[in-house]
This record gives C-alpha cells, structure tokens and sequence, in this order.
C-alpha cells in the first residue's frame, strides 16, 4: 500500500546497511560539571561515547551528546531525552538564538531557548513554563547550539 501523496515528504528513509555512524563524546547529568570547565580545550577524551547515525548534511566536528535532566524544556526536549549539541565560537554568542546549552560562568550549566539576544543582553526561556532570566554575554563560559535528538524516552 502506497502512503497518500505528501504524507511522507518530510521524512528521510536511510538504508541501514549503508548507513554511516559515528561515536560522540556523551555527557551525562553528572559530567554536566567536568564538561563545561573543559570546554575550551574540547578534550572529551575521559567521557564515555555513544554511537549515533550521522545524517546527512551535519557537521559534527566538536560535537557531543547531551543529556536532558529535568522538564524544564518539555515537551520538545523532556527529562532524559539525548540530543546532538554543537559549539558555538566566542565571537558568535552574540548572533546565538533558538535552544542552547549554556555553561556560565558562575557556574551553572542550562539548557534553555534564547528568546533575545540584544545589546549584550540574552533573556532565556524554559519551554514548559515560559519562565523567563537574563544573562550578559560575559555570564557565559561555553555555549553549544542543541541540535537533533537522538533519544526520545516514551511519554509517562
């Protein structure tokens, strides 16, 4: 049986035996500590791995997986769900929008949707409540940009 026309045009179906993997560093809530004061250096050397399909299309250079610990991202991003996040330069936190993990300086390591980055200014938002914070670019230590999930826990 055929799928209606349109139904599927916004999935891509990979052959598994041609696939291509590769293994990112993995960053448990645990690690959230070990990784952000290495996250100049990026030597993930000491974390544990986790094998992951590599799409098409992404760069995955300085990539890791992430963790999720908490809901305050949820629905999009519940507790324990594992995504790919990217590093993002020094000289382009001030451009930086969307869903990001942040490690500030203070520290605290966040997850969190930049909803405004102005003047210096960064107001962050958690999805499942709309709570709102400010930061200043030079509250922040590392940042990476959060990108595809590749582990989605089943709804409660």
């Amino acid at each position: 049986m055929k799928p209606a026309p349109g139904l599927l045009d916004e999935f891509m179906f990979i052959d598994q035996d041609n696939a291509e993997f590769i293994d990112l560093p993995f960053i448990e809530p645990v690690a959230y500590g070990t990784f952000s004061n290495s996250c100049h250096d990026r030597n993930y050397g000491d974390f544990a791995t986790i094998r992951i399909q590599r799409r098409p299309g992404k760069d995955y250079t300085n990539a890791a997986v992430i963790e999720v610990r908490g809901n305050s991202m949820a629905d999009r991003y519940p507790d324990r769900s594992q995504h790919v996040v990217r590093p993002v330069s020094d000289g382009n936190f001030q451009y930086a929008t969307g869903v990001h993990a942040l490690s500030l300086r203070s520290p605290a390591f966040l997850i969190k949707r930049i909803v405004s980055n102005l003047n210096g200014l960064i107001r962050l938002r958690s999805d499942s409540n709309g709570e709102e914070m400010e930061i200043t670019l030079g509250d922040i230590n590392c940042l990476w940009k959060v990108g595809e999930s590749v582990y989605m826990p089943e709804e409660e």
